[in-house]
């Protein structure tokens, strides 16, 4: 990669560059062309979550958490409001629902992140219609 980036005139940045082993490697970090880079079980690239394991868990969590504070955002704004129930409908479906799928094409879909993500889904349709929820941090 160093050879081919320098033939353009690009450098590498060794500061942001990390390396994600397959197994795990002793250290917190790997000389590599006589630059230090750091070694990390899990990154976060273009927005989606990149796990030692391969899995989307991480992912699943992390995107839920993120569209969890986008709907308390919206709290008193939009769901707490007199608005009627197919705009709010509406509003989920374009702002909450693309934040909480984001990168869901590339994810390895697993039955625990499937329930998770129903779970999350269902919360937010009994918050929109002011229904008594549990807790987030049940689901």
């Amino acid at each position: 990669m160093n050879e081919e980036s320098s033939l353009l005139d690009l450098e590498i940045n060794w500061s942001k560059t990390k390396i994600q082993a397959s197994e795990s490697i002793q250290g917190s970090s790997a000389p590599v062309l006589d630059h230090q880079v750091n070694l990390v079980d899990t990154f976060v690239y273009l927005g989606s979550s990149t796990d030692q394991d391969g899995g989307c868990d991480t992912n699943v969590r992390r995107r839920i958490e993120l569209a969890h504070s986008y709907m308390r955002a919206l709290d008193r704004g939009i769901w707490r409001t007199s608005i009627s129930l197919p705009t709010k409908l509406h509003l989920y479906n374009i702002y909450i629902l693309p934040v909480l799928l984001y990168g869901a094409d590339a994810w390895s879909m697993t039955v625990t992140a499937r329930r998770r993500l129903d779970a999350f889904d269902q919360w937010c349709l009994r918050h929109i219609l002011l229904i008594p929820t549990q807790p987030m941090s049940q689901i």
